[in-house]
């Protein structure tokens, strides 16, 4: 019996959801203790905390999930865990938002941001049915963030160095969504130090299996809150005792307990479920046709936020296409200023065609050379005409890179001004053949060109010949 894919995607994604509102439950006792607890206010156990729960909830979802778009583009646009605000200008998370927490808006009825972001999908799923998920005709692809800054403001930093800001430290951490997917970087610390007038976040964040229309919430959330003041023993009731070490402690009954007894209980109870304390600073969506940039404009960043409004990132995008193709052609090549033609094993994969004498040195050998589809200006991979190639089923790529110390014409390349132009003649057996391999390199070419930001386009050297 045929189970659909999509079935098992809609029940990996619920037991996703059944994880994450563990994950809130456990956060929310532990920050119901630490916020009842007076040697934790503040403390970097309850900094944890609210980083646990920022991650595993999102904002009060009493509304239900609506099948309809406009009702999930709504839900989208909202990104702050918490709606406690009725205003539409967010304010800087700080310390008194921390301490007063325990005012009696606890929900039970909340869920985490994968959890969000997974019931989403199980409506698309439901929605696309038993139908199995069809190749993108536009080709999908991977999308790679890392060495992520955020500058700070000017008059921020001045503060820091003199000292003015010491009682207080800002945490930041930023979440990148994309449908189900909510990846969470490293978080830092003014306590941690600032590079440049910027935190500098290592994480290196891989998205892949992207269509063409695709969409990546790139979110940053902060946290105010008053430096600690208690030692680690001081905070748990740790007493050392510096005398020598005594081989039969007597039986002294403890003067205090490990940890001091909450004194003030949470309305909603020890397991009432909380909402983080973390609050968004500043967003912006990635989309195919802005990850091109290295600086990119926050929206939403409060005038109280320390950020100066933009983020500084390094975004990578690659085709993730699986066009293939083997089969023996002939090639056009120059050897010693003549023309003749070779038989080559070729293989088109990834963004390259490699070629070989014989189909068994592909396992064994490095190929004679290859073709980077990534500098080829073709428009369209075709059958040449006569006059360019007289030999049945020929077709041609031209490709262009940066001219090299030690290029000269000859009769397959020409070097122009700062470029050399290659031509690559390959030649199929048969018509059926010609047809398929210019198949395969048209849409391996679509899809490179639709992804890379360096492969080259056709009207990029339309005036080299």
């Amino acid at each position: 019996m045929h189970v659909p894919a999509a079935t098992y995607e809609n029940k990996a994604l619920q037991e996703e959801v059944y994880a994450q509102q563990t994950i809130v439950g456990q956060a929310s006792q532990a920050l119901n203790l630490c916020h009842s607890t007076t040697e934790f206010h503040g403390s970097m156990e309850q900094v944890e905390g609210e980083r646990l729960l920022l991650i595993a909830k999102c904002r009060e979802s009493g509304a239900q999930i609506h099948d309809d778009e406009e009702a999930m583009r709504q839900e989208d646009a909202s990104f702050s865990c918490s709606d406690d605000s009725q205003d539409d200008e967010l304010s800087y998370p700080s310390q008194e938002g921390v301490n007063n927490i325990d005012n009696g808006k606890h929900f039970s009825q909340s869920q985490s941001q994968k959890r969000h972001a997974c019931v989403n999908e199980i409506q698309r799923l439901k929605t696309v049915g038993s139908l199995s998920r069809k190749l993108d005709s536009e080709g999908r692809g991977t999308l790679i963030i890392n060495d992520i800054r955020l500058p700070l403001k000017r008059e921020f930093l001045v503060a820091q160095m003199e000292g003015k800001n010491e009682d207080a430290v800002h945490y930041f951490l930023c979440l990148i969504r994309h449908n189900a997917d909510v990846i969470a970087t490293q978080m830092l610390s003014t306590e941690d130090g600032i590079t440049a007038g910027t935190f500098g976040f290592t994480n290196h964040i891989t998205i892949q299996d992207l269509s063409s229309d695709f969409v990546v919430n790139f979110e940053i959330y902060a946290l105010q809150t008053k430096k600690e003041a208690l030692s680690h023993d001081r905070k748990y009731h740790i007493k050392k005792d510096h005398s020598k070490i005594r081989l039969t402690p007597k039986g002294k009954k403890s003067e205090a307990k490990l940890l001091t007894s909450p004194a003030i209980s949470s309305p909603g109870g020890p397991n009432a479920v909380r909402t983080s304390s973390f609050g968004l600073v500043g967003f912006l969506k990635l989309k195919l046709n802005t990850c091109n940039r290295k600086a990119y404009s926050l929206d939403k960043v409060p005038y109280a936020s320390p950020l100066e409004g933009t983020v500084m990132m390094k975004v990578q995008l690659h085709a993730e296409h699986n066009v293939e193709e083997k089969g023996f052609l002939t090639m056009f090549e120059d050897v010693s200023g003549f023309g003749a033609w070779h038989r080559r094993w070729c293989v088109l994969q990834g963004n390259y065609v490699a070629y070989w004498k014989y189909p068994d040195d592909e396992k064994r050998k490095e190929p004679i050379g290859s073709i980077d589809l990534r500098q080829c200006v073709t428009s369209q991979v075709g059958l040449v005409p006569r006059d360019i190639c007289a030999r049945s089923h020929t077709f041609q790529l031209v490709t262009i890179r940066p001219q090299e110390k030690g290029d000269r014409d000859t009769l397959i390349s020409r070097s122009h001004k700062t470029v050399t132009s290659t031509k690559h003649l390959l030649s199929a057996d048969t018509k059926e053949e010609r047809i398929v391999w210019c198949t395969r390199l048209n849409e391996a070419l679509g899809n490179i060109r639709r992804w890379d930001p360096q492969a080259l386009q056709p009207p990029d050297f339309s005036h080299v010949s």
